[in-house]
C-alpha cells in the first residue's frame, strides 16, 4: 500500500469517498463565513443609511429650531 495515511485507509472503506472529506468542509465553511459576511455587511448597510436618514432630519430639526429661536429673538427686541 503506497499512500497518503488516512486518505488510503478511507478509500479501502468506502471508495466513492476518495478526496472529498477535507474539501467539502472547507467549502461548506467557507460559504458558512461568507453567508455570515454578508449578512453582517446587509445589515450595517441599513442602519448606516437609517443613520444617514436621522442625521438630516436632525439637521433639518435644529435649523428649525435656530430660526424659531432667532424670530423670538428679534420680536422681543422689536
Amino acid at each position: 500500500m503506497r499512500g497518503e495515511g488516512l486518505t488510503d485507509a478511507i478509500a479501502a472503506v468506502n471508495p466513492s469517498h476518495v478526496g472529498r472529506g477535507a474539501s467539502t468542509l472547507a467549502s461548506m465553511t467557507l460559504a458558512i463565513i461568507l453567508l455570515v459576511v454578508g449578512i453582517v455587511l446587509i445589515l450595517l448597510g441599513v442602519f448606516v443609511e437609517a443613520a444617514k436618514f436621522l442625521l438630516w432630519i436632525g439637521l433639518v430639526i435644529l435649523i428649525i429650531a435656530v430660526i424659531a429661536w432667532l424670530m423670538r429673538a428679534i420680536k422681543r427686541n422689536a
